[in-house]
Parts: C-alpha cells; structure tokens; sequence
C-alpha cells in the first residue's frame, strides 16, 4: 500500500527554520521588511538608468534656459510668456537638483548596504536579491502565523488516571530554540 504523502513540519527548512527562531527570540524582528517598504517597487526600476535620465533632464533643461531669452517676443505679449517658462524652469531646476541629490544619498547607502553584507554585486542584482528575500519571508511568515494559531493535535495523556483525559500538544516549540539546545547538551558557543 502507498504511504499517504504528509506536508513537512513547519521549520524543516531553512527559512522556516529562521522565522520560528527570532519569533521565540526576538518577535519585534518578525516584520522588520516594514522598515524597508519600498523594496519591491525599487527592485523593479534601474538605479542606473534613473541617474542616466537625471542627468539628461537636467541638460535639457539648462540647455533650454539658456535658449530662451534669445527668442524674440511675440507682439503684444509683453514677454510675459518667457517670464512665466523661466519661472518654471528655475523651480524645476530646483526641485531637480534636490531629485540629484538625493539619487546621490540613495547610491552612497546602496553601496553602504552591499558592502555591510560583503557582496560584490551590482546595485540592481543586490536589491533583487533583497526583495525576493522579503517576499519569500513574508510567505514564510503566514505560514508561521497560520500554524501557530490553530490548535495543535490532540493526544492522550499517560500516568494521569484518566481514561479519556486528553491535552493539546505543542506543534511549535519555541522554546528549544538552538541556543537552548546548545545549553541542554552542554555546549557554548564563543
């Protein structure tokens, strides 16, 4: 006869395994992607190409500042057009080199980030990595969630002289978590 296929106990694989630990270790870190939520749209743009067509805007825009004033009025206008277009290009200009700036700021704590976790991949490769991550995390954590809130299977309780006394095991045991069992086998870690 076929053997019925079982789902794997949650924690057996890595992921997994990590989620049911820092939930018994440290539950605040559980939703640390909240911190990071634009993660997934910044994984779908091209940090390079954003900064390629900054500097072309900028360009254009210079260029036609520059252009402008060298137009000769329209009769009756009183230059009131070139007013207004210089007006707005100089708060485009503005809004631009604050856009400029912080593009700068974005790569310099990019390139922070990758180097804190010792890769040496591309800006866009290491974001993608980074959102696949999240996304795998939050699965894994409505797992967890799931698991955690229904009722563990139920089991009959030996020694208690009761026939039909019967309790709730634990499913998850986040208590023995490795640090623990590094302890009950009398082992450190230094």
């Amino acid at each position: 006869p076929k053997k019925a296929s079982r789902k794997p106990k949650y924690g057996s694989n890595l992921l997994e395994f990590v989620v049911l630990w820092v939930s018994s270790t440290d539950p605040g870190l559980l939703t640390f992607y909240e911190s990071l939520p634009t993660v997934c749209t910044a994984a779908k743009m091209n940090l390079e190409t954003v900064g390629v067509e900054l500097g072309a805007l900028a360009t254009q825009i210079s260029i036609s500042q520059k252009k402008v004033p060298e137009y000769p009025s329209l009769p009756g206008t009183d230059d009131q057009f070139k007013k207004e277009y210089l007006r707005w290009v100089g708060m485009t200009e503005g809004r631009l080199w604050s856009m400029q700036e912080s593009f700068k700021a974005c790569k310099q704590q990019s390139d922070a980030a990758i180097a804190a976790f010792g890769e040496s991949v591309d800006c866009q490769t290491f974001i993608g990595i980074l959102a696949k991550f999240v996304d795998q995390w939050k699965v894994a954590l409505a797992e967890y969630r799931k698991v955690s809130e229904r009722p563990g299977p139920r089991r009959r309780v030996r020694g208690t002289g009761h026939k039909n006394k019967t309790v709730v095991a634990k499913s998850l045991r986040p208590s023995r978590t490795p640090t623990s069992a590094l302890r009950s086998n009398n082992l450190r870690s230094t």
